[in-house]
Order: structure tokens, then C-alpha cells, then sequence
């Protein structure tokens, strides 16, 4: 049915009307949703699609970027950072390298933990010529280098005590006893006392750090090989009956204050009846294969040991 008249323009009105009804329903909200996003500081470009994006149905929501798995990284290689360990020597002419133009065990040892450890080893040698037990203490007692030394090592060797029982009293005549060695054995008390106050003091300057004290014993205080047997029978027979005595003292302290004790005696006499070709000339210090024959014996008792 076709209007006209005033029914016409009757109708045009009435549908512009419901138009604009229609179209203020619909902004309202979106009104009230862009104030919404505006309070909180979100743009509504970041919550309304771009012009021809293309929009998910409701119930496949658009996965987000954080729900995507991120791909397994692929390893890495490290490099392994291996520890430095600090070796020290203490003691006397042994460690020192006295009487042979060589390299002392110390250094020798040193550098045989770095190769059967696989790890760098710095070796200090803060071996005396002459040096004794009490000498020794006081250098660990007082703010000297050695105890500075000390206290950065966690491997110490300790060679001390042959020159607590002097040859001279034996020579004098006058040591006394039905073996000659009367007046050792107070000195030999004296030197164990003073060991084991030695192993203390070095527990004391690493303040409770990893440890280990490998102390030696001795082939010989006096002099061995050849040059003893030139020194008569019962030169080399109270010899022997000393080191005995310094060995087990010596001995008695590294077991009572957790170090290991390091028996030379054994080790020479397991080359041979006769010890010449590991000492030097004076038949008194070892030479180049003494030392050698002394870090050897270390390094086992070190690695067997730790």
C-alpha cells in the first residue's frame, strides 16, 4: 500500500526516529566501555580489532603469545673453572735442596699433584738450611712470611727435627747410655712437643679450611751410604737408633693431629741395602734422584690419602 500525504511524510519521520534510537543504543556502551579503557590507561585500539582484521568466534579465543611453548634452548658449552691449590714446604736443608744443584722434592711435587690432579698447584718453598723444630715454631707463631704462606696452603709438607739431635753430642762421648743415644731421647720429647705444636699452629693459621699436612720422616738424621760406612760400625748403628727415635716421634705427632706421616726410611731402604745413589756427596742430603724418589713417595701418600 503506497502513503501519501501527510501519511508519507508521517512515515519517513517515524523511521528516522527508530534510526537514531537504534544507533544511541548501540553507542551507549561502546561510550561507557571507551571511558572504562580510558581510566586504566588503555588505548581502545589496543582491545578493538584493525579495519579488515579478522576477529575469532568467541569460542576459539585467539591464543597469546605466552601460551606459545618457546623451543628448548640448545645447550650451551661451559668452561670448567678448576681450583688453584697452594703448596708450601717447611723445614730444613732437606726441602731446601741443599748440597744438590737441583730441583728440591717441593717444586717437584707440585708439580706432579697439578698432573694427577689435572689442576693448577703453586709451590712455595719456605725451607731453612739448619733450621729446627723450635725454629720452625716461632716462624709459625710470629707474623712472618712463612706463616702469611701458610695460611693461603691447603697442602703443607713438613721435614723437621734432624737438626734437634746435634751429631756433636754423640761425637763428644758424652751422650751416655748403654747405646750411646741417652741424651736423645729427652731432645727427641722436646722435638715431638714441638711437632705437634708445629701442626696445631697450621691448623690455627687456616682457620679450619681444608688441610693436608704430609710430614716426613728421615732416611737418616746423620749422614748414610758409603760416607757412614767410612764413619765406622758403630757410627752407623747409633745413626740408625736416632732416626728410629725421630722417626717415631715425628710420627707420633702427625697421628695425633691428623696429618700424614710420610716414612722415608722406607722408601730409601726399598732401593737398595745401600742408599749412596740417593744422596748427594756429603752422604747427608739427598740429590736429584732423592728429591725426585721424595716427591714420588708424597704424591702416593697425598693421593691416597685425599
Amino acid at each position: 500500500m503506497r502513503l501519501s500525504g501527510p501519511w508519507r511524510v508521517f512515515a519517513v519521520v517515524a523511521a528516522s526516529v527508530l534510526v537514531v534510537a537504534g544507533a544511541l543504543m548501540v553507542a551507549a556502551p561502546v561510550r561507557r566501555a571507551v571511558l572504562l579503557l580510558a581510566r586504566h590507561g588503555q588505548r581502545v585500539t589496543d582491545v578493538l580489532p584493525r579495519s579488515g582484521a579478522r576477529t575469532q568466534p568467541a569460542s576459539s579465543p585467539v591464543p597469546s603469545a605466552s601460551a606459545t611453548p618457546s623451543p628448548t634452548p640448545s645447550s650451551v658449552p661451559v668452561t670448567e673453572i678448576r681450583p688453584r691449590s697452594t703448596l708450601v714446604g717447611l723445614g730444613d736443608s732437606v726441602p731446601a735442596g741443599s748440597a744438590c744443584d737441583c730441583v728440591p722434592f717441593v717444586p717437584r711435587l707440585g708439580q706432579q699433584l697439578a698432573a694427577d690432579r689435572g689442576q693448577p698447584v703453586t709451590a712455595v718453598n719456605d725451607a731453612t738450611g739448619g733450621e729446627d723444630s723450635s725454629e720452625l715454631l716461632a716462624a709459625l707463631t710470629h707474623p712472618t712470611r712463612t706463616a702469611r704462606d701458610v695460611s693461603t696452603a691447603n697442602v703443607v709438607t713438613v721435614t723437621i727435627g734432624a737438626n734437634d739431635v746435634a751429631y756433636s753430642s754423640y761425637a763428644s762421648g758424652s751422650c751416655g747410655g748403654d747405646d750411646g743415644t741417652a741424651c736423645y731421647r729427652p731432645e727427641v720429647r722436646a722435638m715431638s712437643a714441638n711437632v705437634s705444636a708445629i701442626l696445631q699452629r697450621i691448623r690455627a693459621l687456616r682457620g679450619g679450611r681444608p688441610t693436608t699436612v704430609l710430614v716426613t720422616g728421615y732416611w737418616n738424621v746423620w749422614q748414610d751410604g758409603q760416607v757412614a760406612g767410612s764413619m765406622g760400625a758403630e757410627f752407623v748403628q747409633v745413626s740408625r737408633l736416632v732416626t728410629t727415635m725421630v722417626n717415631q716421634g715425628l710420627q707420633q705427632a702427625a697421628t695425633s693431629h691428623g696429618a700424614l706421616f710420610v716414612d722415608l726410611a722406607k722408601a730409601f731402604t726399598a732401593a737398595g741395602p745401600d742408599d749412596t745413589g740417593l744422596l748427594a756427596a756429603d752422604g747427608d742430603h739427598p740429590n736429584a734422584a732423592g728429591h725426585q724418589l721424595i716427591a714420588d713417595v708424597l704424591t702416593q701418600v697425598y693421593l691416597a690419602g685425599t
